[in-house]
């Protein structure tokens, strides 16, 4: 009795198995190759841009349409399927009202952008009028109404920056 080990055993369309393996590959890299132009034939037709911001966390007000703003900007007329959510969220969370943001695609159409807003804590004056500082030292922008009531700190206005810097000076922070 005989026993055949070889690899180039005669298949059920007779050729060989050595000569299927490079017939598969190229199968392979014919469906990647057709998906990957369907994947931009796709994007190219605007199918999934982005065309509804939802924003959570922020309790309404400016903050919300400033952060609508600031994704419309990043994202126009881009793909959901091509956007960078750690990006966006970046964008985001450098606006002065906002801490953190978190950027979740909702296909088709759909961005979520959950926030933690910054917490004012105080005012005070700096060059460019009163302002509101958050726990953080972050300035988040002009005295507002709903800020009439927080304590007032007693700074140097050239040791506060400008919206969205947060405060270094020692006697500020202390």
């Amino acid at each position: 009795m005989q026993v055949s080990w070889s690899l180039e055993r005669e298949s059920s369309f007779g050729l060989r198995r050595v000569a299927l393996v490079p017939l598969a590959l190229l199968g392979a890299g014919i469906v990647v190759g057709l998906g990957l132009v369907g994947l931009r034939a796709i994007e190219a037709t605007g199918s999934f841009s982005v065309d509804r911001v939802e924003v959570v966390g922020a309790g309404g007000g400016n903050v919300s349409g400033a952060v609508r703003k600031t994704v419309f900007a990043s994202t126009s007329s881009t793909s959901m399927l091509s956007i960078n959510p750690a990006a966006i969220a970046a964008a985001v969370a450098n606006l002065p009202r906002v801490q953190t943001a978190v950027v979740d695609r909702s296909f088709p159409n759909t961005l979520t952008i959950k926030i933690v807003p910054e917490r004012p804590v105080a005012t005070t004056t700096a060059l460019q009028g009163r302002v509101v500082l958050a726990a953080s030292g972050r300035v988040l922008g002009p005295v507002t109404a709903g800020a009439m009531g927080l304590p007032v700190i007693a700074a140097a206005p050239s040791d506060i920056p400008g919206a969205g810097g947060t405060v270094t000076a020692p006697g500020v922070m202390a």
